[in-house]
Protein backbone atom coordinates (compact mmCIF):
# COMPACT_ATOMS: atom_id res chain seq x y z
CA UNK A 1 0.00 0.00 0.00
CA UNK A 2 1.15 3.51 -0.80
CA UNK A 3 -0.57 6.70 0.27
CA UNK A 4 -1.35 9.25 -2.41
CA UNK A 5 -1.44 12.87 -1.44
CA UNK A 6 -4.64 13.98 -3.16
CA UNK A 7 -6.71 16.95 -2.05
CA UNK A 8 -10.44 16.31 -1.89
CA UNK A 9 -12.86 18.33 -3.97
CA UNK A 10 -14.37 20.09 -0.97
CA UNK A 11 -17.94 19.62 -2.23
CA UNK A 12 -19.01 18.03 1.04
CA UNK A 13 -17.29 18.54 4.36
CA UNK A 14 -15.38 15.40 5.29
CA UNK A 15 -17.44 14.98 8.46
CA UNK A 16 -20.62 14.88 6.34
CA UNK A 17 -19.40 12.39 3.73
CA UNK A 18 -21.29 9.14 4.09
CA UNK A 19 -19.03 7.34 1.65
CA UNK A 20 -15.38 8.01 0.77
CA UNK A 21 -13.24 6.69 -2.05
CA UNK A 22 -10.80 4.82 0.16
CA UNK A 23 -8.32 2.91 -2.02
CA UNK A 24 -7.65 1.65 -5.54
CA UNK A 25 -5.57 -0.79 -7.54
CA UNK A 26 -4.63 1.68 -10.25
CA UNK A 27 -1.63 -0.03 -11.81
CA UNK A 28 -1.87 -3.80 -11.40
CA UNK A 29 0.82 -6.06 -12.73
CA UNK A 30 0.22 -6.79 -16.43
CA UNK A 31 -2.17 -7.53 -17.94
CA UNK A 32 -4.30 -4.76 -16.39
CA UNK A 33 -7.62 -5.79 -17.95
CA UNK A 34 -9.98 -6.97 -15.22
CA UNK A 35 -7.56 -6.37 -12.34
CA UNK A 36 -8.24 -2.71 -11.51
CA UNK A 37 -10.51 -2.03 -8.53
CA UNK A 38 -11.71 0.77 -6.26
CA UNK A 39 -12.91 0.47 -2.67
CA UNK A 40 -15.45 2.71 -0.98
CA UNK A 41 -15.74 3.14 2.79
CA UNK A 42 -19.10 3.62 4.51
CA UNK A 43 -18.26 6.14 7.26
CA UNK A 44 -21.68 5.96 8.95
CA UNK A 45 -23.56 3.72 11.36
CA UNK A 46 -26.21 3.02 8.70
CA UNK A 47 -26.41 0.76 5.67
CA UNK A 48 -26.22 2.78 2.44
CA UNK A 49 -27.92 1.86 -0.82
CA UNK A 50 -25.54 2.54 -3.73
CA UNK A 51 -28.01 1.70 -6.52
CA UNK A 52 -27.65 4.26 -9.28
CA UNK A 53 -24.54 5.94 -7.86
CA UNK A 54 -21.87 6.59 -10.50
CA UNK A 55 -18.09 6.59 -10.35
CA UNK A 56 -16.66 8.50 -13.32
CA UNK A 57 -13.17 9.35 -14.53
CA UNK A 58 -12.24 12.66 -16.17
CA UNK A 59 -12.37 11.00 -19.61
CA UNK A 60 -16.06 10.13 -19.07
CA UNK A 61 -15.71 6.38 -18.49
CA UNK A 62 -17.91 5.16 -15.68
CA UNK A 63 -19.13 2.43 -13.38
CA UNK A 64 -22.78 2.47 -12.32
CA UNK A 65 -22.93 1.07 -8.80
CA UNK A 66 -25.35 -1.46 -7.36
CA UNK A 67 -25.80 -2.98 -3.95
CA UNK A 68 -25.64 -1.95 -0.34
CA UNK A 69 -22.72 -1.30 1.96
CA UNK A 70 -23.05 -1.92 5.68
CA UNK A 71 -22.02 0.49 8.42
CA UNK A 72 -18.25 0.85 8.69
CA UNK A 73 -17.78 -1.59 5.80
CA UNK A 74 -15.94 -1.47 2.50
CA UNK A 75 -17.51 -1.96 -0.92
CA UNK A 76 -15.24 -3.19 -3.72
CA UNK A 77 -15.83 -2.23 -7.35
CA UNK A 78 -13.93 -4.34 -9.84
CA UNK A 79 -14.26 -7.01 -12.48
CA UNK A 80 -17.54 -6.77 -14.40
CA UNK A 81 -18.84 -4.16 -11.89
CA UNK A 82 -16.26 -1.60 -13.00
CA UNK A 83 -18.11 -1.02 -16.31
CA UNK A 84 -16.15 1.16 -18.74
CA UNK A 85 -14.18 2.85 -15.94
CA UNK A 86 -10.40 2.73 -16.37
CA UNK A 87 -7.93 4.10 -13.82
CA UNK A 88 -5.38 6.19 -15.70
CA UNK A 89 -1.70 5.39 -15.28
CA UNK A 90 -0.80 8.88 -16.50
CA UNK A 91 -2.79 10.55 -13.71
CA UNK A 92 -6.52 10.77 -13.21
CA UNK A 93 -9.49 12.37 -11.50
CA UNK A 94 -12.11 10.02 -10.08
CA UNK A 95 -15.50 11.30 -8.97
CA UNK A 96 -18.25 9.56 -7.00
CA UNK A 97 -21.79 10.88 -7.41
CA UNK A 98 -25.10 9.85 -5.88
CA UNK A 99 -27.98 8.81 -8.15
CA UNK A 100 -29.24 12.42 -8.07
CA UNK A 101 -25.81 13.60 -9.37
CA UNK A 102 -24.65 15.14 -6.07
CA UNK A 103 -20.85 14.92 -5.84
CA UNK A 104 -19.92 12.79 -2.84
CA UNK A 105 -16.15 12.42 -3.23
CA UNK A 106 -13.33 13.23 -5.65
CA UNK A 107 -9.74 11.99 -5.68
CA UNK A 108 -6.79 12.58 -8.00
CA UNK A 109 -3.40 11.03 -8.59
CA UNK A 110 -0.41 11.72 -10.78
CA UNK A 111 1.80 9.60 -12.99
CA UNK A 112 4.76 10.46 -10.77
CA UNK A 113 3.00 9.11 -7.67
CA UNK A 114 2.25 5.83 -9.46
CA UNK A 115 5.85 5.46 -10.64
CA UNK A 116 7.13 5.89 -7.06
CA UNK A 117 4.94 3.01 -5.88
CA UNK A 118 5.36 0.64 -8.79
CA UNK A 119 2.90 -1.90 -10.23
CA UNK A 120 0.86 -4.30 -8.13
CA UNK A 121 0.49 -1.97 -5.12
CA UNK A 122 -2.85 -0.55 -4.07
CA UNK A 123 -3.13 3.12 -3.18
CA UNK A 124 -4.95 4.52 -0.17
CA UNK A 125 -6.31 8.05 -0.43
CA UNK A 126 -6.03 10.56 2.41
CA UNK A 127 -9.33 10.87 4.29
CA UNK A 128 -8.51 14.10 6.09
CA UNK A 129 -8.12 16.46 3.14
Amino acid sequence: MTRLESPRSGQLQLAKREISIFSAMIRPRSPETGKEWVSLLNRTEDEINLNGWVMRSKNGRKAVLQGRVGPGRMHMIGGADIGTLRLGNQGEDLMLRKADNVLVDHVTWTREALLRGGPGIFYEFELGR
